[in-house]
């Protein structure tokens, strides 16, 4: 939805001119709706406008969706990682609610729009090597899934493009990790489920190793595995081996991405797990030893600048840049 004017420029967009976006304090963020608790969503629209006292119709409306937007069909989205299977109608919402102009887009273009958003405080530099202004940017980001898009400069700003790069395939690289003959979505193993799904199976691998109070907890847990195993990776051994195959995978898999585009004007971490984890990828060599392990083309990586993202609400932020781009095209 439409929020306050846009605010200021972001570090990243010094050398184009463009209708900026909301930083933090631009803007109130509204409280989580989670899907559980509402039968469509629909009902959460309903629930968000009233809750934010909103009496006419907004003039725009942009969403952010967990799953792919067809461009054949770019009003329509139904989300990956719900089982009850939510879809959203963006001809239905602008019937229902009276916006004029509804758009969808996947969660990682929004993302993708929401690093023009960055200041030099939000992130922290891992490879700190010189920004190509022209160059592409990309980021992937772990979280409730694993997405990854890329920026293009486009006249004075960037055009942003989707991908499933996620859902690409995961290799293991020691015999720990999960067996041959199966395969596995990267997404699986590098996102917060994939954590808790590494802790099961070196559970079940070294049954011996388990700490029955950890491991309690996280039985009795239902939707947040992964926090449970990051809590306690400091100090409890199968969680802490759980934590290193997830930070070298997820490197693997930055390094991959980075291979892909090539983004000398910056690939950029990000979703939730990175931040919430934030040792293991600072105070530890595991990502970057993986992401940079690239045999003969390691050197073409070494040029590509690497940033952590700190701030979880780039996806809110991206939505917002992009219904300004919207409105004033």
């Amino acid at each position: 939805m439409v929020g306050p004017e846009p605010l200021g420029r972001s570090n990243l967009e010094s050398d184009r001119t463009v209708k900026m976006a909301p930083a933090d304090d631009g803007y109130d963020m509204p409280p989580p709706y989670l899907n559980e608790n509402h039968g469509s969503f629909v009902e959460v629209v309903h629930l968000f406008l009233k809750e934010a006292d909103v009496d006419d119709p907004p003039i725009c409306c942009v969403l952010a969706c967990a799953g792919p937007v067809s461009a054949s069909d770019a009003m329509k989205s139904r989300f990956t990682n719900i089982a009850f299977g939510w879809s959203i109608n963006g001809d239905n919402l602008q019937r229902e609610l009276g916006i004029a102009n509804v758009k969808l887009v996947n969660d990682f273009v929004a993302m993708g729009y929401g690093l023009l958003t960055l200041r030099e405080h939000e992130y922290l530099a891992l490879n700190d090597v010189p920004r190509e202004v022209d160059a592409p940017i990309a980021t992937i980001g772990a979280g409730t899934g694993l997405g990854e898009c890329f920026l293009t400069p486009s006249g004075e700003s960037y055009e942003c493009f989707p991908t499933e790069g996620g859902h690409c395939d995961y290799s293991p690289t020691t015999d720990i990790e999960f067996g041959p003959n199966k395969r596995l979505s990267t997404e699986r193993i590098i996102s917060g489920n994939g954590l808790a799904s590494i802790y099961e199976h070196l559970a079940e691998k070294f049954p011996e190793k388990v700490n029955s109070t950890v491991h309690a907890e996280f039985e009795s847990t239902d939707s947040l595995r992964g926090g449970v195993v990051g809590k306690n990776a400091g100090s409890d051994e199968l969680c802490s081996q759980a934590m290193e195959i997830f930070v070298k995978g997820y490197g693997r898999e930055a390094g991959n991405a980075a291979l892909k585009y090539l983004p000398r004007g910056g690939l950029y971490i990000t979703g939730g797990m990175a931040p919430k984890n934030l040792d293991f990828f600072t105070k530890k060599s595991w990502f970057l030893d993986a992401l940079f392990d690239k045999g003969r083309v390691t050197p073409a990586l070494k040029s590509v600048p690497i940033y952590l993202v700190l701030t979880e609400d780039l996806g809110e932020r991206g939505a917002h840049y992009y219904s300004y781009q919207v409105r004033h095209k």
